[in-house]
């Protein structure tokens, strides 16, 4: 029988390696860790988790480098918490669920990497939002994302991954052998949002994301998308990180970008979208 985790847990680990093995997460297991030089997480389960004040699963809060691994892990379903507020024509529901499952506000540093695992998304699923969010790497570091199994169930309004490294870091990620089935319309339009971290981002011209032979919906248009929210770093094309889709560069005229609403527009094409005023 697998060592269950159903309370919240903070972990403190200077200097220190951190490894999750063959572990149950459920109930209401968040996993907040400091000050550890490494973090592992294999052949792990989540499923059942409660929403929580976090909206997350794993924060990572390292002011450290940290190496993070996550491999052969299960998220499945968690629970969603319905609340019906007002009467009559102004009656409401009120959804709580886990909104991202990793929250990286650690430094990833070089090596990191998410593999070869299985996610639900959506409604239901791990989270609603965003399963993976690198909002910190080290210089020059390799990140890869790779050989992960991803269901999207129509009701997701949010991505596999974000991108949203602060500062001006010179990185690469890796997007790789991905697959991302879609069993319900409507389909999403993008697994990977690269977002500006408000305005501690300032920069993702050093930064290179890769994608290469993952497989998607023919539903699904675009595998990644940019998205600047009006208090945001404005990502403009000499700030635009440079984009790979299977060996061909993507060019800033194709770079796409969603607006507050969902459209999709090009300012690489003199494009503009839609926002409420900040």
């Amino acid at each position: 029988m697998a060592t269950l985790f159903t309370k919240a847990v903070t972990i403190n680990a200077a200097g220190k390696d951190v490894v999750f093995d063959g572990i149950d997460f459920t109930e209401e297991a968040l996993v907040t860790i400091t000050g550890a030089q490494s973090v592992k997480i294999t052949n792990c389960r989540i499923y059942n988790l409660k929403p929580n004040k976090e909206k997350a699963n794993f924060m990572l809060l390292s002011g450290n480098n940290v190496k993070l691994m996550v491999d052969h892990c299960f998220f499945g379903g968690n629970q969603v918490i319905e609340t019906v507020e007002g009467e009559g024509e102004g009656q409401t529901t009120k959804v709580q669920q886990i909104y991202n499952l990793f929250e990286l506000n650690g430094t990833l540093a070089n090596g990191s990497y998410c593999a070869e695992n299985y996610v639900q998304l959506g409604k239901g699923g791990c989270c609603s939002h965003n399963f993976f969010n690198i909002y910190g790497a080290e210089a020059e570091a390799t990140i890869s994302v790779s050989g992960n199994e991803m269901i999207m169930d129509g009701t997701s309004y949010g991505d596999f991954m974000r991108i949203g490294v602060k500062g001006a870091v010179k990185c690469t990620i890796n997007v790789q052998n991905n697959v991302i089935k879609c069993n319900k319309a409507p389909y999403y339009k993008n697994a990977t949002i690269i977002q500006p971290y408000n305005t501690q981002t300032t920069s993702f011209k050093d930064m290179t994301v890769n994608y290469k032979d993952n497989v998607f919906p023919a539903g699904m248009i675009y595998p990644v998308q940019m998205y600047n929210g009006k208090r945001d770093t404005q990502i403009t094309e000499e700030l635009a990180p440079t984009i790979y889709i299977d060996g061909k560069k993507l060019e800033y005229k194709d770079l796409p970008y969603q607006d507050y609403y969902g459209n999709v527009y090009y300012p690489g094409r003199g494009e503009e979208g839609k926002f409420p005023e900040a």
